[in-house]
Protein backbone atom coordinates (compact mmCIF):
# COMPACT_ATOMS: atom_id res chain seq x y z
CA UNK A 1 0.00 0.00 0.00
CA UNK A 2 1.06 3.61 -1.12
CA UNK A 3 -0.38 6.60 -0.08
CA UNK A 4 1.81 9.64 -1.23
CA UNK A 5 1.67 13.61 -1.83
CA UNK A 6 3.49 14.71 -5.10
CA UNK A 7 5.08 17.60 -5.48
CA UNK A 8 2.01 19.13 -7.53
CA UNK A 9 -0.04 18.29 -4.10
CA UNK A 10 -2.25 15.64 -5.64
CA UNK A 11 -2.54 12.61 -3.00
CA UNK A 12 -1.75 9.07 -5.00
CA UNK A 13 -2.92 6.30 -3.29
CA UNK A 14 -2.10 2.62 -4.71
CA UNK A 15 -3.55 -0.70 -4.17
CA UNK A 16 -1.76 -3.88 -4.45
CA UNK A 17 -3.96 -7.07 -5.65
CA UNK A 18 -2.13 -8.55 -2.40
CA UNK A 19 -4.51 -6.80 -0.21
CA UNK A 20 -8.17 -7.81 -1.23
CA UNK A 21 -10.50 -5.29 0.25
CA UNK A 22 -13.33 -3.32 -1.12
CA UNK A 23 -11.33 -0.48 -2.93
CA UNK A 24 -13.19 2.85 -2.10
CA UNK A 25 -13.61 1.66 1.65
CA UNK A 26 -9.54 1.70 1.71
CA UNK A 27 -9.56 4.79 0.30
CA UNK A 28 -11.67 6.66 2.91
CA UNK A 29 -9.56 4.84 5.65
CA UNK A 30 -6.41 6.33 3.90
CA UNK A 31 -7.79 9.52 3.68
CA UNK A 32 -8.23 9.62 7.62
CA UNK A 33 -12.33 8.30 7.41
CA UNK A 34 -13.48 10.69 5.03
CA UNK A 35 -17.02 9.94 4.20
CA UNK A 36 -17.08 9.91 0.26
CA UNK A 37 -19.63 9.66 -2.58
CA UNK A 38 -18.91 7.06 -5.53
CA UNK A 39 -19.55 6.50 -9.32
CA UNK A 40 -18.04 3.82 -10.81
CA UNK A 41 -19.00 0.61 -12.71
CA UNK A 42 -21.30 -0.40 -10.27
CA UNK A 43 -22.50 -3.81 -11.53
CA UNK A 44 -22.93 -7.25 -9.81
CA UNK A 45 -21.14 -8.58 -7.58
CA UNK A 46 -22.06 -4.93 -6.43
CA UNK A 47 -20.51 -3.10 -2.94
CA UNK A 48 -23.72 -1.09 -1.67
CA UNK A 49 -23.50 1.82 0.73
CA UNK A 50 -22.23 1.59 3.74
CA UNK A 51 -22.14 4.13 7.10
CA UNK A 52 -19.15 5.68 8.66
CA UNK A 53 -17.25 3.14 11.12
CA UNK A 54 -18.27 0.06 9.41
CA UNK A 55 -15.24 -2.19 9.37
CA UNK A 56 -15.46 -4.54 6.28
CA UNK A 57 -14.91 -8.37 7.07
CA UNK A 58 -12.35 -7.99 4.29
CA UNK A 59 -9.86 -5.96 5.39
CA UNK A 60 -6.33 -5.49 6.97
CA UNK A 61 -4.07 -4.79 9.88
CA UNK A 62 -3.06 -0.66 9.75
CA UNK A 63 -5.47 -0.10 6.78
CA UNK A 64 -7.34 2.08 9.65
CA UNK A 65 -11.33 3.21 9.74
CA UNK A 66 -13.35 3.40 6.66
CA UNK A 67 -15.82 6.51 6.65
CA UNK A 68 -19.66 6.02 5.09
CA UNK A 69 -19.05 5.17 1.03
CA UNK A 70 -21.93 6.45 -0.35
CA UNK A 71 -23.11 5.13 -4.01
CA UNK A 72 -23.98 7.44 -6.57
CA UNK A 73 -26.52 5.61 -9.28
CA UNK A 74 -27.63 8.77 -11.01
CA UNK A 75 -26.32 12.21 -11.36
CA UNK A 76 -26.63 15.71 -12.76
CA UNK A 77 -25.50 17.10 -16.72
CA UNK A 78 -26.69 19.77 -18.08
CA UNK A 79 -29.96 20.27 -15.89
CA UNK A 80 -30.61 16.46 -17.08
CA UNK A 81 -31.01 13.42 -15.05
CA UNK A 82 -27.48 10.74 -16.12
CA UNK A 83 -27.35 7.26 -14.94
CA UNK A 84 -24.11 6.23 -12.77
CA UNK A 85 -24.28 2.49 -12.62
CA UNK A 86 -22.40 -0.04 -14.85
CA UNK A 87 -24.23 -1.47 -18.06
CA UNK A 88 -24.22 -0.70 -21.54
CA UNK A 89 -25.81 1.64 -23.38
CA UNK A 90 -25.80 5.88 -23.44
CA UNK A 91 -27.32 5.95 -19.95
CA UNK A 92 -24.50 4.35 -17.77
CA UNK A 93 -21.50 5.14 -16.69
CA UNK A 94 -18.04 3.74 -17.10
CA UNK A 95 -16.05 6.40 -14.79
CA UNK A 96 -14.41 5.96 -11.47
CA UNK A 97 -14.88 8.79 -9.91
CA UNK A 98 -15.82 10.25 -6.11
CA UNK A 99 -16.22 13.58 -4.25
CA UNK A 100 -15.56 14.31 -0.40
CA UNK A 101 -19.34 14.73 1.77
CA UNK A 102 -18.33 17.65 3.47
CA UNK A 103 -17.52 21.35 1.90
CA UNK A 104 -15.39 22.03 3.84
CA UNK A 105 -12.53 19.23 2.98
CA UNK A 106 -13.24 19.41 -0.68
CA UNK A 107 -11.65 16.49 -2.48
CA UNK A 108 -12.34 15.31 -5.72
CA UNK A 109 -11.04 11.67 -6.78
CA UNK A 110 -9.79 9.88 -9.90
CA UNK A 111 -9.39 6.29 -9.85
CA UNK A 112 -9.27 3.11 -11.94
CA UNK A 113 -11.25 0.96 -9.86
CA UNK A 114 -14.62 -0.11 -9.48
CA UNK A 115 -17.15 -0.67 -6.15
CA UNK A 116 -17.19 -4.44 -7.33
CA UNK A 117 -16.18 -7.28 -4.88
CA UNK A 118 -17.15 -8.27 -1.51
CA UNK A 119 -17.24 -6.71 2.39
CA UNK A 120 -17.46 -10.13 3.54
CA UNK A 121 -16.84 -13.59 3.14
CA UNK A 122 -20.01 -14.61 1.44
CA UNK A 123 -21.17 -11.24 0.59
CA UNK A 124 -22.85 -11.25 -2.55
CA UNK A 125 -23.10 -14.97 -2.99
CA UNK A 126 -22.28 -18.24 -1.52
CA UNK A 127 -18.93 -19.40 -1.63
CA UNK A 128 -17.79 -15.67 -2.81
CA UNK A 129 -13.95 -14.94 -0.95
CA UNK A 130 -12.32 -11.61 -0.34
CA UNK A 131 -10.55 -11.64 -3.09
CA UNK A 132 -13.49 -11.35 -5.26
CA UNK A 133 -13.85 -9.08 -8.23
CA UNK A 134 -12.26 -5.57 -7.56
CA UNK A 135 -11.29 -6.51 -4.11
CA UNK A 136 -8.11 -8.48 -5.77
CA UNK A 137 -6.86 -6.15 -7.65
CA UNK A 138 -4.28 -3.27 -7.91
CA UNK A 139 -4.97 0.12 -8.92
CA UNK A 140 -3.85 3.67 -8.06
CA UNK A 141 -6.32 6.80 -6.80
CA UNK A 142 -5.95 10.74 -7.19
CA UNK A 143 -6.92 12.86 -5.16
CA UNK A 144 -7.28 16.75 -5.90
CA UNK A 145 -7.63 19.32 -3.70
CA UNK A 146 -9.42 21.97 -5.49
CA UNK A 147 -12.55 23.70 -4.10
CA UNK A 148 -13.81 25.18 -7.50
CA UNK A 149 -13.40 21.37 -8.79
CA UNK A 150 -14.97 19.72 -6.35
CA UNK A 151 -17.76 22.64 -6.74
CA UNK A 152 -18.46 21.53 -10.10
CA UNK A 153 -17.46 17.45 -9.81
CA UNK A 154 -20.38 17.88 -6.55
CA UNK A 155 -23.12 19.22 -8.85
CA UNK A 156 -22.05 16.20 -11.35
CA UNK A 157 -22.81 13.40 -8.46
CA UNK A 158 -25.71 15.23 -6.81
CA UNK A 159 -28.89 12.59 -7.41
CA UNK A 160 -30.09 9.37 -6.17
CA UNK A 161 -27.65 6.71 -3.99
CA UNK A 162 -27.90 3.11 -3.80
CA UNK A 163 -28.87 1.67 -0.51
CA UNK A 164 -26.95 -0.18 2.49
CA UNK A 165 -26.85 -3.85 1.88
CA UNK A 166 -30.36 -5.12 0.55
CA UNK A 167 -32.31 -7.52 2.96
CA UNK A 168 -31.77 -10.96 1.22
CA UNK A 169 -28.59 -9.94 -0.74
CA UNK A 170 -26.19 -12.38 -0.50
CA UNK A 171 -28.75 -15.62 -0.38
CA UNK A 172 -27.87 -16.83 -3.93
CA UNK A 173 -25.07 -16.50 -6.56
CA UNK A 174 -25.16 -13.81 -8.96
CA UNK A 175 -26.85 -14.82 -11.61
CA UNK A 176 -24.30 -15.17 -14.43
CA UNK A 177 -24.49 -12.41 -17.83
CA UNK A 178 -24.99 -14.71 -20.64
CA UNK A 179 -26.14 -14.52 -24.25
CA UNK A 180 -29.37 -16.12 -24.91
CA UNK A 181 -29.13 -19.44 -26.49
CA UNK A 182 -29.48 -19.94 -29.70
CA UNK A 183 -32.71 -22.11 -30.77
CA UNK A 184 -31.79 -25.31 -32.52
CA UNK A 185 -34.16 -25.35 -35.84
CA UNK A 186 -35.24 -28.85 -37.54
CA UNK A 187 -34.43 -29.11 -41.30
CA UNK A 188 -35.97 -31.28 -43.41
CA UNK A 189 -33.98 -34.05 -45.71
CA UNK A 190 -36.21 -33.22 -49.01
CA UNK A 191 -35.64 -29.29 -47.99
CA UNK A 192 -31.69 -29.77 -48.00
CA UNK A 193 -31.48 -32.03 -50.96
CA UNK A 194 -33.64 -29.12 -52.58
CA UNK A 195 -30.24 -26.70 -51.67
CA UNK A 196 -28.12 -28.95 -52.81
CA UNK A 197 -29.76 -29.94 -56.45
CA UNK A 198 -29.62 -25.88 -56.83
CA UNK A 199 -26.34 -25.13 -55.79
CA UNK A 200 -25.24 -27.74 -58.22
CA UNK A 201 -27.32 -26.07 -61.06
CA UNK A 202 -26.07 -22.70 -59.98
CA UNK A 203 -22.43 -24.03 -60.57
CA UNK A 204 -23.15 -25.99 -63.79
CA UNK A 205 -24.21 -22.75 -65.41
CA UNK A 206 -21.64 -20.61 -64.17
CA UNK A 207 -18.99 -23.12 -65.56
CA UNK A 208 -21.23 -23.02 -69.17
CA UNK A 209 -21.60 -19.06 -68.91
CA UNK A 210 -17.57 -18.96 -68.56
CA UNK A 211 -16.79 -21.58 -71.33
CA UNK A 212 -18.82 -19.63 -74.04
CA UNK A 213 -17.06 -16.36 -72.85
CA UNK A 214 -13.74 -17.95 -73.07
CA UNK A 215 -14.58 -19.06 -77.00
CA UNK A 216 -16.20 -15.71 -77.49
CA UNK A 217 -13.15 -13.81 -76.32
CA UNK A 218 -11.11 -16.52 -78.33
CA UNK A 219 -12.54 -16.38 -81.37
CA UNK A 220 -12.27 -12.23 -81.85
CA UNK A 221 -8.43 -12.48 -81.39
CA UNK A 222 -6.63 -11.55 -84.25
CA UNK A 223 -3.31 -14.57 -83.10
CA UNK A 224 -6.70 -16.87 -82.94
CA UNK A 225 -7.91 -15.51 -86.88
CA UNK A 226 -4.51 -15.99 -88.10
CA UNK A 227 -3.74 -19.43 -86.59
CA UNK A 228 -7.13 -20.92 -87.90
CA UNK A 229 -6.04 -19.66 -91.49
CA UNK A 230 -3.00 -21.32 -91.69
CA UNK A 231 -4.09 -24.30 -90.32
CA UNK A 232 -4.11 -27.38 -92.65
CA UNK A 233 -7.11 -28.79 -93.66
CA UNK A 234 -7.71 -32.16 -92.78
CA UNK A 235 -8.09 -35.07 -95.39
CA UNK A 236 -10.61 -37.04 -95.88
CA UNK A 237 -10.98 -40.37 -96.90
CA UNK A 238 -14.46 -42.08 -98.60
CA UNK A 239 -14.53 -45.17 -98.80
CA UNK A 240 -15.82 -46.85 -101.80
CA UNK A 241 -19.58 -47.89 -101.60
CA UNK A 242 -20.34 -50.88 -104.03
CA UNK A 243 -23.09 -51.09 -105.48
Amino acid sequence: MITATLSSGVTLISKPSAIAVPPWQMVSAQLKSVNLRVASWWAKPEIYSTKAGEIPGCWGPGLGTPGAVEIATTGMWDSKEIGLTGGEGPNFNHAKIGISADPKNPMAIFGDMNQQGALSSGYAYAKQTCSSSQNGRGGTFYVLRDAAFFKSMTTLLAGKSAPTTPAGYGSAPAAPEMEPPVKKTTVKKTAVKKVAAKKTAAKTAVKATAKKAVKKTASKSPVVKKAVKKAPAKKTTRKATSK
